[in-house]
């Protein structure tokens, strides 16, 4: 789908909102005077009955906002993001020198297997499990995948009433064929305790100050890591956590490359910005798979 004929649904879809913004607006007098009418005010409990059909008008007027938007901009909105994602996004990493191949799936994600064997970010329960908006193909020939993952646990209080704890929202990345099938785990110190997948490793570290008071490392053998963290992959995970936002994790597991940024989702949209200024963002998210697959080069 082109730019013009995205931006135009976009358009649409932001003029449903505001028209449900002027119609609730309109009908709080309207249900002021329908509820007065209704409720028969008189006498001294006027004031009493004026404040509380004041607040039944307000939230009349509120479900009346959320209904029109629904109904007004839904649709639109829809079709935008499912065009924007599966078409508008893909095209443009295709275009991008170093990748090929690339296919996106709004549905496709992480399994939670494929998590908990990257030794990254926490899996949680099943049932709070969700992953989705899967980009994957090459990149400089190196197979790749990225998708936004959230994770939760179940828990229950005292009185038997069900509730969903947060641990993890971000993105994770993979890439194939890194040629070591040593476990070593590198998280920066900002990743929270609580958001970490361990697994059998020892804490160790580097022949790097700087790096060590930044990131934990941890490892199966802690002969691998001088290895695995040459001084110029080092300096390169330092580059990628400042690139993507502090909180992140990188592990060499299994032959795979994995990376973890919390708090960033892949691709997200908003039909109040324009379709070109979502392109840099875009842009800005690619940039963080590069700096993932810079890691690799030794």
């Amino acid at each position: 789908m082109e730019k013009n004929r995205l931006e135009e649904i976009r358009t649409e879809a932001l003029k449903g909102r505001k028209r449900a913004k002027v119609i609730s607006a309109l009908s709080f007098p309207v249900y002021m005077i329908l509820f007065c009418l209704l409720s028969g005010l008189k006498g001294e409990t006027g004031g009493i009955m004026i404040m509380a059909v004041a607040v039944f008008s307000a939230a009349a007027s509120l479900c009346t906002f959320f209904g029109l938007k629904a109904l007004g901009a839904k649709d639109n909105g829809a079709v935008f993001e499912k065009a924007f994602k599966e078409t508008y996004i893909r095209d443009t990493v295709q275009n991008i020198e170093g990748f090929s191949d690339i296919k996106y799936s709004f549905e496709e994600g992480f399994s939670q297997r494929e998590l908990a064997e990257s030794c990254t970010a926490v899996c949680g329960n099943y049932e709070q499990y969700e992953s989705g908006d899967m980009l994957k193909g090459f990149l400089w020939e190196r197979p790749f995948k990225a998708a936004n993952v959230k994770t939760g646990a179940l828990l229950v209080n005292s009185a038997g009433r069900r509730g969903r704890e947060s641990l993890f929202e971000g993105m994770i990345i993979s890439f194939e064929g890194i040629g070591t099938n040593d476990t070593v785990q590198i998280f920066d110190k900002k990743f929270p305790l609580e958001m970490r997948q361990w697994t059998e490793t020892i804490k160790t570290g580097t022949a790097d100050d700087d790096f060590d008071s930044r990131f934990d490392v941890y490892a199966m053998d802690p002969a691998d890591v001088p290895l695995i963290l040459t001084p110029e992959r080092i300096r390169k995970i330092t580059d990628f956590a400042k690139a993507a936002g502090d909180e992140t994790a990188v592990t060499f597991r299994g032959g795979k490359m994995y990376a973890a940024v919390c708090h960033r989702n892949l691709f997200e949209t908003d039909i109040s910005v324009p379709v070109e200024r979502q392109r840099d963002n875009i842009l800005k998210d690619v940039g963080v798979i590069k700096k993932v697959w810079e890691i690799l080069l030794k």
